[in-house]
């Protein structure tokens, strides 16, 4: 993790749920491509809507994210925020 990026653009201590996300990467072929809004964290998973209204919980570890927000891709290593969200925000807060 870059210690150096600022509060305002590290995503890691952003509240995810409400932004677009897309599995990137996954140990599960079937998980690639994947894509929606998220609607819950948790600390081993994310719950998402697909443009199909359908809910779908896609596990972290494994896989590898891209998390849109302000128009702006970032990319998420769910192997790393295996975590409750509140202690993700902490874990990454980083004062500049």
């Amino acid at each position: 993790m870059n210690k150096s990026i600022s509060v305002k653009d590290n995503i890691l201590v952003q509240e995810l749920t409400g932004l677009q996300i897309k599995v990137k990467k996954s140990t599960s072929k079937e998980l690639i491509g994947t894509e929606g809004k998220i609607i819950e964290e948790t600390m081993n998973t994310f719950k998402i809507e697909t443009k199909e209204k359908h809910e779908k919980i896609i596990p972290k570890k494994g896989n590898i994210f891209l998390v849109t927000k302000d128009g702006k891709e970032n990319e998420i290593d769910g192997n790393k925020i295996i975590c409750r969200p509140q202690d993700r925000t902490k874990k990454y807060w980083v004062k500049k």
